[in-house]
């Protein structure tokens, strides 16, 4: 896991050719005003930034990180996918749109207010069957997420043996996300995309998606 940080300096005010790129001007959650609501980019007063580029029905390619802005450009260190770090152009257009990625996005709220995190510290079953033969159950086995901050999480497979502890077993696998707008993004520490996953938390199977078959499948 690569581990960033960045300077913020000599960033305070600038102006391009073609707008605003200041880094007061960028700190906001953005949304895709034309084609596609679901490209979300947000960059918070301390430094953080979240990203959500929708690739295709399926993928979505998702970053977190830290950020700075110098002459017009933001840099974007990824907390986990080195390739995934990049330096993006952007402008803030005279009506207030933000020009990122060669997409228009619109302000939609504040980032620290409108970025909720509400999986953060849970420990989520989201499937599971039980183990035993006929006529009797030797025990369960369980698969979750527990989710350790903002940014990272653990896919949890654990088998639990009800009279032979001893047989317990755990499988742990480091992933990062981004929760957003009731919806989960999530891959393992080296990769960048991901399906978009319903989060319902009342739910059994609270992690899904739909496939193109109408399917549920689960992470």
């Amino acid at each position: 896991m690569m581990l960033a940080s960045c300077s913020n300096s000599n960033d305070d005010v600038e102006q391009g050719e073609n707008g605003n790129t200041n880094k007061e001007s960028i700190v906001a959650l953005w949304q895709d005003s034309d084609k596609e609501p679901e490209n979300v980019v947000s960059f918070a007063k301390d430094g953080t930034y979240k990203i959500i580029l929708k690739k295709s029905a399926y993928s979505y390619f998702f970053s977190t990180g830290r950020y700075s802005v110098k002459e017009g450009k933001v840099s974007c260190k990824d907390n986990f996918v080195e390739s995934s770090s990049k330096e993006y152009t952007f402008s803030i257009d005279t009506n207030g749109t933000l020009r990122f990625e060669s997409i228009v996005f619109k302000k939609v709220g504040v980032e620290e207010n409108a970025l909720e995190n509400k999986l953060n510290g849970r420990n989520q079953k989201y499937g599971g069957y039980t183990m035993g033969g006929i006529g009797y159950t030797s025990g369960e086995a369980n698969y979750y997420v527990k989710f350790t901050n903002d940014y990272t999480a653990y896919k949890v497979f654990e088998k639990v043996y009800y009279k032979e502890p001893s047989k317990n077993s755990s499988k742990q696998t480091l992933m990062h996300y981004v929760y957003f707008d009731n919806h989960l993004y999530l891959a393992e520490e080296d990769h960048s995309y991901s399906p978009k996953y319903v989060v319902d938390l009342n739910e059994s199977n609270c992690f899904y998606y739909i496939n193109e078959k109408g399917e549920k499948v689960l992470p």
